[in-house]
């Protein structure tokens, strides 16, 4: 029944393997958990600074980047068909708010540029 669906409803080439399994799926489990969390810490400390000023838009992608890592962790460890998009996703995400934090210079948001940008780079090298 779910093949029918897939088949009527969606583009097969989602439900293909297309990512390749070179990074072993439980390492890059932990890696996408260990940058979600960091996300979450990092999102602490600014919302514990007294002004935000320009750092709205950091703060914005670090909650989309431990949202995303956290349900594409998820999803993998579910061995969902999902997963190939996802991590894609993932990659795209945590570039991005690395390249966010790396602006800044204190040492939680340089910290938090690295373990995004990791993550970003073992998502990519999983994908096709």
């Amino acid at each position: 029944m779910l093949d029918d669906f897939r088949k009527s409803h969606m583009n097969e080439r989602l439900f293909e393997k297309d990512y390749k399994e070179t990074v072993d799926q439980t390492k890059l489990i932990q890696i996408i958990n260990h940058c979600s969390l960091h996300c979450d810490e990092m999102i602490t400390y600014l919302l514990d600074q007294e002004q935000l000023g320009d750092r709205r838009r950091q703060l914005k992608l670090l909650r989309d980047c431990s949202s995303i890592c956290g349900f594409t962790a998820s999803h993998m460890a579910a061995q969902s068909f999902l997963t190939p998009s996802l991590i894609k996703l993932c990659a795209y995400t945590c570039e991005h708010c690395g390249r966010e934090c790396g602006q800044f210079e204190d040492p939680m948001s340089v910290r938090c540029s690295k373990v995004c940008l990791t993550c970003a780079r073992y998502c990519q090298e999983a994908s096709v």
